[in-house]
């Protein structure tokens, strides 16, 4: 008897499948993409799956705690969710400020424009 091929995220084993937290916040753009003109719809849904897919036993998710709390941000803030994992990763690792050259990044609390750093600093 020929044995089964193992595909790409596939457990043939049961094991929880590891996700990496960049493909995390590369799903949410994806998404993001498609549904471009329904955005309180997309990023109710958006943080929606996040956060249950951080749930599920069948997956253990790179930074988990990064995406529960992006994926909370994501609802009420005018920015993207890779952003808000970057700011949650800053946070978790006690890096503060954040500084970013992204103007809408840059609204968020915690998050400094590094053009207004660089012009003070001369």
């Amino acid at each position: 008897m020929r044995s089964r091929p193992r595909l790409p995220g596939r457990c043939w084993n049961r094991s929880p499948l590891n996700v990496p937290a960049l493909c995390v916040a590369r799903s949410s753009s994806n998404l993001s993409g498609c549904w471009s003109g329904h955005t309180d719809v997309l990023v109710i849904v958006i943080a929606t799956v996040l956060e249950q897919l951080v749930a599920t036993d069948s997956l253990v998710v790179e930074a988990a705690t990064d995406v529960i709390r992006a994926a909370s941000r994501y609802r009420s803030e005018v920015t993207g969710f890779a952003d808000l994992m970057i700011l949650a990763a800053t946070e978790r690792s006690e890096a503060h400020p954040l500084y970013t050259f992204d103007q809408k990044a840059a609204r968020l609390e915690g998050v400094e424009l590094l053009e207004d750093k660089v012009e003070s600093d001369k």
